[in-house]
Parts: structure tokens; sequence; C-alpha cells
């Protein structure tokens, strides 16, 4: 039978023992990525708006960002990197240009995506970024993965474009 001070105790040690469980969760464990299949591909400034933000091309790579793992019950906590899709696009993090500086946040169409995942081990809470200073990167775990992913669908891309017509200088169009 539980005495009301170790019900009390319980109760008191509860939110810290869940806590710990939550954040542990988050530490390493597996991440999702994606290249894009198509050039011009936009990225949205909101899940069901029309405002694009930027536009990547064909073989740049992106993060899904699913939010927060721990904002519903503690309002703060480490991001979560699986896609979750709203109003039929997903949320992205991307870089603009080079693939380090700055990173942003959009939303895409999943069409326009080949996903992948990666190992998490290399960032707390499976992040697929290294800091470098004030400069933000993908990491080893991302870039092993998403070089895999890029092989393979650059093997693909060779055999269709090699079945379209060439121009007079002799790209494919």
């Amino acid at each position: 039978m539980m005495t009301r001070g170790t019900r009390k105790v319980l109760l008191t040690m509860f939110p810290f023992l869940l806590s710990s469980m939550v954040f542990a969760a988050g530490a390493g464990g597996k991440g999702q990525g994606a290249i894009v299949i198509r050039d011009d591909a936009p990225v949205y400034k909101k899940s069901d708006g029309d405002e694009i933000a930027w536009k990547l091309q064909r073989g740049d790579s992106v993060a899904a960002y699913g939010g927060s793992v721990t904002s519903s019950m503690f309002g703060g906590g480490d991001a979560m990197y699986i896609f979750d899709e709203k109003s039929g696009r997903v949320r992205v993090v991307y870089f603009q240009g080079e693939q380090k500086g700055m990173n942003k946040i959009g939303w895409m169409n999943p069409p326009d995506l080949s996903r992948f995942t990666y190992d998490g081990s290399c960032e707390r809470g499976a992040s697929p970024f290294a800091t470098k200073g004030f400069s933000v990167r993908w990491n080893a775990c991302f870039h092993e993965a998403r070089d895999s992913k890029l092989e393979e669908l650059k093997a693909k891309w060779g055999k269709e474009d090699a079945g379209k017509p060439v121009t007079q200088e002799g790209e494919h169009p």
C-alpha cells in the first residue's frame, strides 16, 4: 500500500523522470533528409500559402524539420528531424546556395523530394547540423546518407538523361 508521503514524492518526481526519458529519446536515433529531384523546386514560406521563399535545384539536399519533441509538454526542447506533412507539404530546413552558413526553414511538396534516413549519432537530438563558429553546415552523418542517396539518384538520372534528345550544342534540353 502506498502512503501519502510516497505518493507525493512520486508525483513531484514524475515530471523530472519523464523529461529525462524524453531528452534521452532525442539523443541519437535517426533523422530524415531528402534530395531535390527537379530543378526550380519551390520552397514555400507557409504550408498552405503560394508565396515562394526560394527555389532549389535537382541534387540539392534538405533535412526534415518537425518542430519540437518537448514543446507541448515543457515549452521547449530539441527539434525533431522527421518529415511531417501539413496541408500537403513537408517542413524542411535548407541552405540558400552554399551548403553552409545560415540555414532557412520552409515547406516543400513531397513529390519534389527523394527521402533518405541518416544516423543521428553525430549530434544531439539527431540534428543534421555541425557548427563551426557562427557557420552551420551538414554534419558527417547527414553527408554520408545524402551522398549515398545522391549517388543512387545520379545513376538513375544518367539513364533518364541518356534517353532524351540532344541539342546541337550536345546538351540535353
